[in-house]
């Protein structure tokens, strides 16, 4: 699941505390029981629920931020993940964007296959903004060759997910290099997908600024089988929504051939709960 908690926002909140209210939104995140909670613009109060929530109550493995006094607005990036490394293939790097006003940054955690890139891109409409959002996503564009060519992991499948503060038709370098849009994939089938399509709404301002993004790196695969939007912690808890999606890792048509293994077309589709991290991942 990914979702910004628009952390540094303390009026539109009435009495509710960053503390209290990060508190609430993970009682409604957790109801979903998510592999993987993706959350941008925490701040520390946050983030010290976070770890007490998560990691101490209910059983996360690990926590990953990274933090800088180098900014204008005193927030990060969180990335919670209940599945504990494997090996030592399976390590967190993070990337600070050169000249973001906002500190904005990716923080790339990986487990069994799966490198899963946190992202808050830049905001603002001004053109030094978008100047500044335009490279940093040609940045993302080229995350899945990087990866690739770093031999100190086994990545498979690259996800990008955050607030890209991006509008229709503003994603295309990552289109281009082979990076699909989950809820626009989803919207063909799945009906949960095809309602109201923004995730962040303040008056009467809407854009769907949060998005998911999958590309296969490897000798698989990877399939979106269900997407929603978690409604409940917007307007009282956050200005967005969080987006919710379960993805599942099969092998690609070529190689199941060649190794004998079905194809999605023969596996069943009637559970699609999340039981394992190495098969299915489920992200809020």
């Amino acid at each position: 699941m990914t979702l910004n908690v628009d952390g540094i926002n303390k009026k539109e909140y009435g009495t509710r505390s960053p503390s209290v209210r990060m508190d609430e939104i993970l009682t409604e995140v957790l109801k979903v029981a998510p592999d993987m909670i993706l959350l941008q613009e925490v701040v520390a109060e946050m983030y010290e629920v976070v770890k007490e929530r998560l990691v101490d109550d209910e059983g996360y493995a690990k926590c990953y931020m990274i933090h800088s006094d180098n900014r204008s607005e005193d927030y990060f990036n969180v990335t919670a993940v209940k599945c504990a490394r494997t090996n030592d293939t399976e390590i967190m790097t993070s990337f600070r964007f050169p000249g973001s006003t906002n500190g904005r940054h990716l923080l790339t955690v990986r487990r069994r296959g799966w490198a899963v890139v946190n992202t808050h891109a830049e905001s603002g409409r001004t053109a030094s903004d978008r100047l500044r959002r335009d490279k940093q996503l040609q940045y993302m564009q080229r995350l899945g060759d990087r990866e690739k060519q770093n031999k100190s992991v086994e990545s498979d499948i690259m996800i990008l997910a955050g607030d890209l503060n991006v509008g229709e038709g503003e994603d295309r370098c990552l289109v281009r290099a082979d990076w699909r849009d989950v809820w626009l994939e989803a919207k063909k089938t799945d009906k949960e997908a095809q309602g109201l399509q923004w995730t962040w709404k303040r008056a009467s301002m809407c854009a769907r600024y949060d998005r998911v993004y999958v590309k296969s790196i490897g000798p698989v695969s990877v399939a979106c089988v269900r997407a929603k939007r978690l409604e409940s912690v917007w307007p009282d808890l956050t200005d967005h929504v969080g987006l919710y999606v379960v993805l599942r890792r099969q092998a690609s048509e070529r190689n199941a051939t060649q190794t004998g293994e079905k194809t999605s077309t023969d596996q069943p589709q009637d559970d699609i709960r999340i039981i394992e991290i190495n098969n299915n991942l489920s992200l809020i």
